[in-house]
């Protein structure tokens, strides 16, 4: 997903309010968006998170009980408002956040399904916001969708069928 958008590519895995980096591959720009494997941060701010809460209802309820946190002025703390995101990243099949954990970072982020369809983990890219705009969301997203959904087929996940073969 790296070489394909450019840009430092993440996978994150939740534990409880907070979700971890367990694998990345860095951007080879000068200017980039830092990870580091074992980097944790909470759910509600940025877009890996969001698409924990939004695929995983036990996300959210962990979340909005930790408590949410205004990391930037344009981090979501209005519930009814992070769920209308939530709302909109489901159907979307991806989330996109700007600033919302660090002032000028940026990420898209799309949820990765084990056999049993249930969530697994989120894959993303991060960025600066000098070159991840809103106006780039329309060209990266379908990478990062793409790239989750190999993810989720190497997991054993078939859209529409469970691990023991029934439908979901």
């Amino acid at each position: 997903m790296r070489d394909r958008t450019g840009e430092t590519a993440c996978l994150y895995v939740r534990d409880g309010a907070h979700r971890t980096v367990v694998s990345l591959a860095e951007a080879h720009h000068v200017v980039m968006r830092m990870f580091a494997v074992g980097m944790v941060m909470s759910l509600h701010a940025g877009s890996a998170g969001k698409v924990f809460m939004a695929f995983d209802p036990t996300a959210r309820r962990d979340a909005v009980g930790h408590g949410l946190t205004r990391h930037t002025p344009r981090t979501v703390v209005d519930i009814d408002l992070l769920d209308d995101q939530l709302e909109e990243i489901r159907r979307n099949g991806f989330s996109a956040s700007f600033e919302e954990r660090d002032m000028g970072a940026a990420s898209i982020s799309a949820p990765v399904f084990d056999s049993t369809g249930e969530l697994a983990a989120a894959l993303g890219i991060g960025a600066p916001t000098q070159r991840l705009t809103p106006a780039e969301v329309g060209r990266l997203a379908p990478s990062v969708v793409e790239a989750a959904e190999e993810a989720s087929r190497c997991l054993g996940y078939r859209p529409g069928i469970r691990g023991d073969g029934t439908a979901h």
